[in-house]
C-alpha cells in the first residue's frame, strides 16, 4: 500500500500553540526558542466556496492572526483567535495558551482522512483555501484522550506549499 497508511511520522511538518498575544509570543519565541522570522497574517475562514471551514461539523467562520516561523527545519506555527466559536478560541479559553496541535503534510488528502475516520476519529475542524492557483486542505482531530494534542492534516499544492515556506521565512509572500 505505502503512504500515510504506513504511517504519519515520515510527513511531520508543524508544531502548533494558541498564543492571547501575538506580538508578545513572537518577542518570547525568538528570544528563547531562537527563531528567527515570523511571517504573519490574518486569516478569514468559511463563508465563501474558496475559503470552506467546517468546526464540529457545521458551517462556520473564524477570524484568526497567524505567524509561520522555522524552528531548525519544523515550523512552528502561533494562532491568535481573533473570533469566538472557533477551536481555537475554545482551546484558549478552556485550557489556556500553550500546544495546541502537531501538523502532517500529507501527500494525499483524502487517504489521511479515512486513516483517522477507520480510528474512530471524526474532523472537529475542516476546511479549505482556495484563491487563484492556491489550494490548502486541512483537518484537526481531537486525540487529547490518546495522550496527544489534536493533529493536523494537511495538504497543499505546489503553490500553497510555497507560500507557506515564503511566509515561514519570514517573507511576506
Amino acid at each position: 500500500m505505502g503512504g500515510v497508511l504506513d504511517g504519519l511520522a515520515p510527513y511531520f511538518y508543524q508544531v502548533g500553540y494558541v498564543v492571547p498575544d501575538m506580538a508578545a509570543a513572537q518577542a518570547w519565541y525568538k528570544r528563547v526558542f531562537g527563531v528567527k522570522h515570523f511571517g504573519t497574517l490574518e486569516a478569514e475562514m468559511g463563508g465563501s466556496a474558496e475559503s470552506r471551514f467546517f468546526y464540529r461539523g457545521q458551517p462556520a467562520r473564524a477570524s484568526i492572526t497567524m505567524a509561520l516561523g522555522d524552528l531548525n527545519g519544523t515550523e512552528i506555527e502561533l494562532i491568535q483567535p481573533r473570533s469566538e466559536g472557533s477551536l481555537w478560541a475554545e482551546h484558549l479559553k478552556t485550557a489556556g495558551p500553550g500546544l495546541h496541535h502537531i501538523c502532517f503534510m500529507v501527500p494525499e488528502f483524502e487517504p489521511a482522512l479515512k486513516l483517522f475516520g477507520a480510528n474512530g476519529f471524526e474532523p472537529v475542524i475542516q476546511g479549505c483555501n482556495q484563491a487563484g492557483g492556491f489550494h490548502v486542505e486541512f483537518a484537526y482531530f481531537d486525540c487529547r484522550a490518546q495522550g496527544a494534542s489534536y493533529v493536523e492534516l494537511i495538504w497543499a499544492n505546489e503553490v500553497g506549499r510555497a507560500f507557506m515556506r515564503e511566509l515561514r521565512l519570514g517573507k511576506q509572500p
